[in-house]
């Protein structure tokens, strides 16, 4: 599914919850008197309860600061910081056996909020709406659409785990949190098993669904100081390399072009797709023509670093947006028709050097 760091960490975030429901569930025939048991036993369940709380809390946080890169988990200086509201809940949760701070058991054996409750929601709710928070702020400052698709579904796993924890606040004797947590859970999962399945599986770039809805969201919103250019990219003599090396290193070919796409493009946060076979895509907002040149020389120069025993070069057409596009197709066709006119303007050559197209 994801990175196997990120996919350990995700499952944690997703077994913690499943013992969360089950510790919520059980309170809840506790306390509608439909399971009897001692004093001792209801203090100890209602304790795991308050201490999960904050380490499912951790384990979400942990897990989205990993999937946005953040420091605070990959610098271990930073741990001591990020633990110590948890640390204290656990601190207090194990008082209150005593003292009755975070909740208590009366002798009638009925379970009641302490003055000090509002610190276990703080914690619990803090770790998620940080994360949540500095998610959606990242996705509002890069142009990498996976990316923003990405750290969007991160922020909003927040407002399920808001909306069904007030709920519970106010209606204490239904376990209404964890259900908003699996609702949160799920939307990410769903979110990004998507954006996995929209990525093309032997060059790991977008494919062309992601293409057509990256495409109409640009559309719809045009930035209003750069122009939308689509570049149109063609591997030359393609069949032959094929015909004459075979289709693993034709695949390979493809693999060193997405690479080479990546190295010159992906930097700038340029959308970059494989479009189908040998040809590839590449949009950008850019202030002037001269900006597409520079681009086109940025892929071409990368193309020129690889050593192959045959011509691995590229054809580049390419197209602006302007009001007279209809739709997305008639893009792409005005940026491919300028690909062909440029390979039709060539004379055929052989497939037995390092090349460069132009």
């Amino acid at each position: 599914m994801f990175l196997q760091e990120q996919r350990r960490l995700f499952l944690r975030v997703a077994i913690s919850n499943i013992l969360f429901l089950a510790l919520d569930s059980v309170w809840i025939f506790i306390d509608r008197q439909v399971l009897d048991i001692s004093v001792a036993l209801n203090w100890g369940i209602n304790g795991c309860y308050y201490i999960l709380s904050g380490v499912l809390g951790v384990f979400w946080f942990t897990y989205s600061e990993t999937v946005q890169g953040s420091r605070l988990v990959q610098d271990k200086r930073y741990r001591p910081v990020t633990l110590l509201p948890v640390a204290i809940l656990i601190i207090l949760t194990l008082l209150s056996f005593k003292t009755g701070w975070l909740f208590y058991i009366d002798a009638q054996n009925t379970y009641h909020r302490g003055p000090a409750y509002p610190i276990q929601l703080l914690t619990s709710y803090g770790y998620v709406i940080f994360t949540a928070g500095k998610a959606f702020y990242l996705s509002r400052h890069t142009d990498n659409y996976r990316r923003q698709v990405e750290l969007r579904a991160l922020a909003a796993f927040v407002l399920p785990t808001l909306v069904a924890g007030t709920l519970q606040v106010i209606f204490p004797g239904y376990p209404i949190l964890c259900i908003g947590n699996a609702v949160g859970i799920l939307y990410v999962y769903l979110t990004l098993q998507e954006q996995l399945i929209s990525r093309d599986p032997l060059t790991k770039l977008n494919n062309r669904n992601q293409l057509f809805q990256y495409l109409s969201m640009k559309i719809t919103h045009l930035h209003e100081k750069r122009d939308l250019y689509l570049l149109m990219i063609d591997v030359d003599y393609f069949k032959t390399i094929n015909d004459q090396y075979g289709h693993v290193e034709g695949d390979q070919a493809l693999k060193i072009v997405a690479d080479c796409l990546m190295k010159s493009c992906g930097k700038r946060n340029f959308f970059i797709a494989r479009y189908g076979g040998d040809e590839f895509v590449v949009l950008c907002e850019l202030g002037t023509a001269d900006d597409v040149q520079e681009v086109r020389a940025a892929i071409h120069a990368e193309m020129e670093k690889v050593k192959t025993p045959y011509v691995l070069s590229l054809s580049i057409g390419c197209a602006k947006y302007t009001a007279a596009i209809k739709n997305q197709q008639d893009f792409i066709a005005q940026a491919d028709a300028e690909l062909y006119k440029i390979k039709n303007a060539r004379s055929p050559k052989k497939t037995s050097r390092v090349g460069s197209g132009q």
